[in-house]
């Protein structure tokens, strides 16, 4: 059995230090006022994230002053949602501004996400849609998802950090019913007392007072379904538990048993993976850095051909996209 923990250990810093970019938005946006500054703000928003996918103090304390200077009542309740917690004060602004604009493509996926929530799956569904129909995401955000729901075995329970790493997975799950069996488990939802009864709903009792992302996570280990991290979720979880953490593909699975996982990466990516928009100006593509490195590390220990190649050259593509040729130079010779 080939062990993978020591490439864990080194490839993960590579494929997962791309958090704050996975909340990044792809949508167009209508040309008036206020969806001009929001999606301004948006833009602000996204780029003071940290590694662990958390808004660094000086972010915020910028984002709240420009939330000050909003130019109308649209614009004020969209800050003061993306600067909420999701919890019930910020689903408020959430629905006040989308109320007010409706057609601000920028809210559909989280409304979309609230309406089920609240049960609404036929709201759910048709907001799903507008998402494709609109392209409100890119297609890489959307084959992004179908990888990563690839990666999970059925009836498997997925841990993602919110963003574009969710909104592809959950699109698709409502607009095309595609591996439903699949439950997302999204942690920027869980301080909102809605989603913890709806996730209750789904057999999933998050205790009361539990809070973290480490403490969401050690109780969904306790419930004996198969369990996977996205590979954007918060970073010291990925570094605090990467011993029991074995990559599928875009996702990585929990096991306290030690898992040769490498087969059922290289059949997911040679038989499941779509390929089409790898190599799009997507900042979500650079999370492909780690199972890459893990098929190539395998294809050499087992001197295996098939698709070496193809791995190598998608690896080499990426590193130059996004200036990792140096660190990732071992994996590409």
């Amino acid at each position: 059995m080939i062990n993978y923990k020591k490439l864990i250990y080194t490839a993960i810093a590579f494929a997962l230090s791309f958090n704050a970019m996975a909340q990044a938005g792809n949508a167009p946006v209508s040309p008036n006022s206020n969806s001009s500054w929001s999606a301004d703000f948006e833009k602000k928003r996204d780029q003071s994230f940290d590694n662990n996918g958390v808004l660094s103090p000086a972010g915020r304390s910028e984002l709240e002053k420009s939330a000050t200077e909003a130019p109308d009542e649209f614009a004020k309740h969209f800050a003061q949602w993306k600067l909420s917690k999701r919890n019930t004060s910020g689903v408020e602004h959430l629905n006040a501004a989308y109320t007010l604009n409706p057609s601000f493509e920028l809210l559909w996926p989280e409304m979309m996400q609230w309406s089920n929530i609240q049960g609404d799956k036929n709201r759910a569904k048709e907001l799903a849609i507008a998402v494709v129909d609109k392209k409100v995401l890119s297609l890489a955000v959307f084959e992004y998802g179908r990888n990563t729901l690839a990666s999970v075995q059925p009836d498997g329970i997925l841990l993602v950090n919110g963003g574009d790493d969710s909104y592809g997975v959950e699109v698709l799950q409502h607009a095309y019913e595609l591996r439903q069996d699949v439950m997302v488990v999204d942690l920027s939802w869980i301080q909102n007392p809605k989603y913890l009864e709806f996730l209750k709903s789904r057999g999933i009792t998050i205790p009361p007072n539990t809070t973290g992302d480490e403490k969401v996570f050690q109780y969904l280990t306790t419930l004996g379904k198969p369990l996977y991290l996205g590979l954007t979720v918060n970073k010291s979880l990925l570094e605090k538990n990467k011993k029991n953490l074995y990559c599928t593909g875009l996702a990585l699975m929990y096991s306290t048993v030690e898992v040769n996982n490498a087969e059922v990466l290289q059949q997911n990516f040679e038989w499941r993976f779509t390929k089409k928009c790898i190599l799009n100006d997507e900042p979500l593509n650079r999370n492909y850095v780690l199972p890459l490195c893990e098929l190539i590390t395998y294809f050499r220990k087992t001197g295996t051909t098939t698709n070496k190649e193809l791995a190598q050259n998608l690896l080499r593509s990426i590193a130059e996209k996004f200036q990792l040729t140096d660190e990732l130079k071992s994996y590409l010779k």
